[in-house]
């Protein structure tokens, strides 16, 4: 039993599973997004959206292993695969970049409306 005595296992913030570790994620990932917001551009008008997500996959291990853990402990939704739980953060996190390089969301904004967005996907 954890400390609060509810019976859920405590865990530090920063595991996975937990919300500190997504948020943190997330925006770690918008961070370099916006970074290297030129070669998202080229890329996604240079590659077919398959060869695209391909060319992510090892950077969407961390996402992937994130989603598997917070299933574990029952703290990410289970109703839906893993792998679809990346997708919808890979394309959510894409989808906004689009927006931003569109003027269409202030890139300030970005981080705090892709965390909640992602958040509450993740969780359901």
């Amino acid at each position: 039993m954890g400390a609060r005595g509810d019976g859920h296992r405590d865990r530090e913030e920063g595991q996975p599973g937990d919300q500190g570790a997504a948020t943190s994620l997330v925006r770690t990932s918008w961070r370099l997004l916006d970074r290297h917001c030129a070669v998202f551009a080229a890329a996604s008008a240079a590659f077919p959206p398959e060869e695209l997500r391909e060319r992510h996959d090892r950077i969407l291990a961390p996402v992937r292993r994130l989603v598997l853990a917070g299933q574990k402990v029952g703290d990410l939704r289970t109703d839906l695969s893993a792998d679809w739980l990346v997708t919808v953060v890979y394309s959510l996190v894409h989808a906004a970049a689009a927006e931003v390089q569109a003027g269409r969301m202030d890139p300030a904004d970005a981080p705090e409306v892709l965390t909640s967005t992602v958040l509450a996907a993740l969780r359901g």
